[in-house]
């Protein structure tokens, strides 16, 4: 399963650049989305939710901070980068309860992308294991190792290997938004 917070972190980062995000039409809750689920699928994946995303929305301000956090990483004069980090703070405790409005409306679309995608006797299954011994393990462990030092190295050398490949696209994206007046673009033109 991927790291949901490093997912959000980099939307987030990406939507700072001027990025808009891809939203996947068929997966409206409300619009639906029900169909084709019944009733016994979506209870047990509202169960796997539970215990695969217990903190979704702690989960979801964590990816939301790290992702404006990385964009003070060229800031140099420690005054300016306090005061930002302090501005980051004050502005996470308002988002907190914003955030936490909806948390269940999460959880649900979560529910409804598991039951879509696995059959009741998968949903079972996956369950099982999670409730295992090795499976509590797995999942209590598994996002710890995307932060092991040796993965954080080698991800590091490749971010650092392929990010110049997108630079020219970083830079017409930023040429874009200066052309139509975008006043936060002037950072990233020169």
């Amino acid at each position: 399963m991927k790291n949901p917070v490093l997912c959000l972190a980099t939307l987030i980062s990406l939507t700072l650049m001027g990025i808009p995000s891809v939203r996947a039409e068929s997966a409206k809750p409300g619009q639906g989305a029900f169909e084709n689920v019944g009733s016994d699928r979506l209870g047990l994946a509202r169960q796997l939710v539970a215990i695969l995303l217990p903190t979704v929305g702690q989960d979801a301000m964590e990816g939301m901070k790290m992702g404006i956090m990385a964009h003070l990483d060229g800031i140099d004069d420690a005054t300016t980068r306090a005061g930002l980090e302090a501005d980051i703070e004050q502005s996470m405790v308002v988002a907190a309860p914003i955030m936490g409005r909806h948390v269940t409306e999460l959880n649900e679309a979560f529910a409804l992308a598991y039951a879509r995608q696995y059959d009741s006797t998968e949903l079972r299954q996956i369950i099982a294991f999670a409730q295992s011994p090795a499976g509590r393990h797995f999942l209590t462990q598994n996002e710890a190792l995307d932060r092991d030092p040796a993965v954080l190295a080698v991800q590091d050398r490749m971010m650092a290997d392929v990010l110049p490949v997108f630079a020219h696209i970083s830079r017409k994206l930023c040429l874009y938004q200066a052309a139509r007046g975008a006043a936060e673009a002037k950072c990233a033109a020169a």
